[in-house]
């Protein structure tokens, strides 16, 4: 195969989209992996009282069974986004494959959407227009705030959104490039 052949194959539309969808998908995920032992972190942060930095005093304070309970929510919470890529990336070779669109697509934006969780988790930059969207998205769970249900609300409904991006009849038309879809630039 050509370099030429090799880009012609490429379709914008779909990486584009399928990006989006794996934002939206890796932030429900993250929203549903907050509700793993939801009460256990929220008794143990009021009953120990952090002020953000742990103290040695305040580490000493610990127990052993609380401490193990943390170090695996943490391993949990840590894995949940590399799992959620993972998962969209086998919906989004799914699709491509079932549509016959070029796979290398699929697999290209699975690259850029693991790098770009990089740099927000382990560099700790913050990614620009997610900063002031979220709040746009958190609205169904304000009613819940407080609660586990505050998550649940806004996984689900963050869920659907990236669902509908990778699976909905209109979407596919738009990446096709069909000319009378009504997505289309006229």
């Amino acid at each position: 195969m050509t370099l030429s052949n090799f880009i012609y194959k490429l379709n914008w539309r779909l990486m584009l989209l399928h990006l989006i969808a794996y934002w939206f998908l890796f932030q429900s995920f993250d929203y549903f992996g907050v509700c793993y032992d939801y009460h256990f972190r929220i008794d143990f942060i009021n009953h120990h009282s952090f002020s953000g930095h742990i103290t040695d005093d305040e580490f000493r304070k610990i127990n052993v069974d609380e401490l193990r309970r943390v170090l695996n929510d943490n391993v949990i919470s840590n894995t949940i986004p590399v799992v959620s890529l993972l998962i969209t990336l086998g919906l989004s070779l799914t699709i491509s494959i079932r549509k016959k669109w070029y796979w290398v697509n699929a697999i290209f934006v699975f690259v850029v959407a693991f790098s770009l969780l990089v740099l927000w988790r382990l560099l700790k930059i913050k990614i620009g227009p997610w900063t002031y969207m979220r709040y746009i998205f958190r609205m169904p769970g304000y009613f819940f705030r407080g609660t586990m249900w505050y998550f649940i609300t806004d996984g689900s409904v963050l869920l659907f959104i990236g669902l509908i991006l990778i699976f909905w009849k209109r979407i596919v038309v738009f990446i096709n490039g069909v000319k009378n879809s009504p997505l289309a630039a006229q």
